[in-house]
């Protein structure tokens, strides 16, 4: 078995790695030093919320890059790179503060800089140097050690714990006093940093939130919104949720729930089955969205941040399809089992993504020519049926009418998204 006990054998380790583990790590070590950011003597609360909520930035955006395919990571390199330039402007007062907002830069240069094994390791040293304050032992080569032997779970954040404590918020290992110093700071009226509070919470306890909700809020919250402060963080994270949340409760509980092995076999079975169907309708759709992102680009009269999310949107969808083209087995004799598992999870961060935002960017008071395509609406929905199983009934009676003749596509497209039960595959 391999033992963290310094930087040193840290480094070794994580460069036999592969780079999503690379971040995992790094991402485990700096949450772990964010009690450190509690400070007991400014009295500068703007300063304090402004270095606390950038250092839970760079935890959501890094814990993301964690859980996310390596084809989402492109992606989020933008964010994390804006995210490091944002640490940089911040002054942070006292060792600990320092230690705890340099763990948080190391793991997103895990990110974004090569090479990531290095930063890595300099994660876990700053979060020892934050842990280990009082000297009350290497608690954090400890820890890191018994991370290392089941790579990319997210458990609790400590191996120790008060499983006895009546608090709901309860503290989870080591640093649990600073914790609930610093969340006694961050909920203060006015403050604007209750999701942090929760999100960080579950990451302790070793029951994060949804990934596919923390990969929307580290994919969609643009930079001027995060420059804009907590009330206008807040706002947009509710408003994330908000669509999450509807798309979660689509369908039946089978869609909110995780899928059973029976399920996954039968996505598994789907796939294979419908192969070259899927592959030829995900190179469609893909060909449509390189169409419509510099149809998009070439609007001179469509307002900036609306034109900037909708293309982060087709940027993501895009990144979704083309993760799915990849899963794709060369052969129809595929090992079940494993295809079942990346496909489940795949289907079900599609259909967090799709639904609300598609719906979002076809209504009529948006810009007319920028409206998501038919094709692609259609398209995406027809991609979520041949692996996640039949329509529902709003959106069978849309093939109905299409087969039928009674029904034009734009009125299908239209009939999808204002189903109750909208969904890429429902």
């Amino acid at each position: 078995m391999v033992e963290i006990t310094n930087q040193e054998t840290a480094l070794k380790w994580l460069e036999q790695q592969d780079h999503q583990t690379q971040i995992w790590f790094a991402t485990r070590c700096a949450l772990r030093a964010l009690p450190g950011l509690y400070n007991d003597a400014s009295g500068d609360q703007g300063a304090d919320l402004a270095i606390v909520l950038n250092c839970f930035r760079a935890g959501v955006i890094a814990s993301a890059a964690s859980t996310m395919q390596p084809f989402d990571l492109d992606v989020l390199e933008v964010r994390a790179a804006s995210a490091i330039a944002a640490l940089n402007a911040l002054e942070a007062d006292g060792t600990r503060r320092q230690d705890a907002k340099l763990a948080s830069k190391s793991a997103l240069n895990c990110i974004v800089s090569p090479p990531p094994a290095r930063h890595a390791a300099e994660a876990l040293q700053r979060c020892s140097q934050v842990v280990d304050y009082d000297q009350i032992g290497p608690v954090s080569f400890e820890r890191a050690t018994q991370d290392i032997e089941d790579p990319l779970n997210w458990d609790v954040l400590w191996s120790s714990g008060y499983p006895d404590s009546d608090d709901p918020f309860r503290e989870t290992g080591i640093l649990g006093d600073e914790w609930s110093d610093l969340r006694g700071q961050m909920g203060r009226e006015g403050t604007n940093l209750a999701f942090w509070i929760e999100w960080y919470q579950g990451i302790m306890n070793g029951a994060p939130l949804p990934w596919a909700l923390i990969q929307r809020i580290a994919l969609e919250i643009k930079d001027d919104e995060w420059d804009a402060g907590p009330s206008v963080v807040a706002k947009r994270i509710t408003e994330i949720r908000k669509e999450f949340d509807a798309a979660q409760s689509i369908g039946s509980e089978e869609t909110a729930s995780q899928p059973s092995e029976a399920q996954k076999e039968a996505i598994a079975k789907r796939i294979a089955s419908n192969r070259d169907a899927i592959a030829l309708a995900v190179a469609s759709v893909l060909e449509q969205l390189n169409e419509y992102r510099e149809r998009v680009r070439g609007l001179n009269g469509l307002e900036p941040d609306y034109r900037e999310e909708l293309l982060s949107f087709i940027d993501q969808l895009s990144v979704k399809l083309s993760e799915l083209m990849s899963m794709l087995p060369d052969e129809t004799d595929i090992t079940i089992r494993e295809t079942g598992d990346k496909a489940a999870s795949w289907l079900s961060q599609y259909r967090a993504l799709v639904p609300g935002i598609a719906k979002r960017y076809a209504e009529p008071e948006n810009f007319a020519e920028a409206t998501v395509p038919v094709g692609i609406i259609l398209g995406c929905t027809s991609i979520g049926a041949m692996i996640g199983g039949p329509f529902g009934a709003t959106a069978g009676g849309v093939v109905g009418g299409l087969i039928s003749n009674q029904m034009k596509p734009g009125q299908a497209a239209k009939a999808i998204l204002d189903s109750s039960s909208t969904s890429p595959d429902a």
